[in-house]
């Protein structure tokens, strides 16, 4: 599975797209594996207090949030305590309002060989909203693929 690169295809899903994600790269998104990933979270207009609605599907089933971090969950990128939200408000050192700008974020994480027990198929769709004091102000849908691990003879 090295080497194994995604650029998901990102749609945006929103009347408004005053936040955007874009230039997704996904590298070695195996079981087993440390995986990592390159994005941008673009910005145009300032934001107040915004959360960010995460919702991932498994073939058509609503994958839950597991450790506050994985899985359909709410980041507040502003107030946020979990690994997660610190992550993504660390650009603005998670201090509102967030000012208009293309923030680029690097991450490296691992995938559980367990989580191919739990996960029927190999596909996850994932529907990213943002709120802003109640208002829809962007929305990015995108599929990845989690692969098996090659054995090596």
């Amino acid at each position: 599975c090295f080497g194994f690169v995604q650029t998901p295809n990102i749609t945006q899903c929103s009347g408004n797209n005053s936040v955007q994600l874009k230039d997704l790269n996904i590298r070695d998104a195996c079981y087993g594996s440390n995986a990592s990933g390159t994005f941008v979270l673009k910005i145009s207009a300032a934001l107040q207090s915004p959360q960010i609605h995460v919702e991932a599907t498994v073939m058509g089933s609503r994958m839950p949030c597991t450790f506050g971090t994985v899985g359909s969950c709410t980041y507040d990128i502003c107030r946020g305590t979990s690994p997660a939200e610190k992550f993504l408000s660390k650009p603005w050192n998670s201090s509102c309002p967030i000012t208009p700008s293309d923030y680029r974020y690097e991450i490296s994480f691992f995938i559980n060989t367990f989580l191919q027990f739990l996960i029927e198929g190999h596909r996850i769709n994932l529907t990213a909203r943002v709120k802003d004091e109640g208002q829809d102000v962007g929305c990015s849908k995108f599929e990845i693929e989690l692969r098996h691990k090659k054995i090596q003879a």
